[in-house]
């Protein structure tokens, strides 16, 4: 079981570093009336997401595993998908909303499995995650003013 768990982590610290480089990327180049709020917001979610990836790879080399650490194995690992040029502000906010849901998702998956494993410690980081992925979630659609999903209790 340890071995699944260290998949799912590495699939997670992937995904969470393809999030952080696509905040990086939407930081850098927002544009318009919003730009002064969403270029401090950008920069706040992507110092959250660098200490996520910190935590993960060190949980996984904590388990005995190796952290996926090259850009190609995260871009192979992650199921999240890049956005690529400069997109309008309102847009990158619904692509970040969309990822913050998708990594929100694993993250609970993960925690499963490390219950299953008997893994407390990992299932504890991973709960901590989604949940402040779900905070962010909620700010990102009142942004867009979307009605937010309800959450799994």
């Amino acid at each position: 079981m340890q071995n699944n768990l260290l998949t799912h982590l590495n699939r997670l610290l992937a995904s969470h570093s393809v999030h952080y480089q696509q905040l990086r990327n939407f930081h850098w180049n927002v544009k318009g009336p919003m730009f002064f709020q969403l270029h401090d917001k950008f920069e706040e979610l992507y110092t959250a997401a660098a200490d996520q990836v910190d935590a993960l790879a060190e949980r996984i080399v904590a388990l005995g595993g190796r952290p996926a650490s090259t850009l190609a194995e995260h871009l192979g690992l992650s199921d999240l998908v890049e956005v690529g040029g400069v997109p309008s502000a309102e847009d990158m906010v619904g692509h970040l909303a969309n990822q913050g849901k998708q990594l929100a998702h694993d993250l609970r998956a993960a925690v499963e499995v490390a219950e299953r494993s008997g893994d407390r410690n990992s299932a504890n980081l991973l709960d901590g995650m989604a949940d402040a992925h779900d905070s962010n979630l909620w700010m990102l659609r009142a942004f867009l003013q979307e009605a937010p999903t309800p959450q799994p209790a």
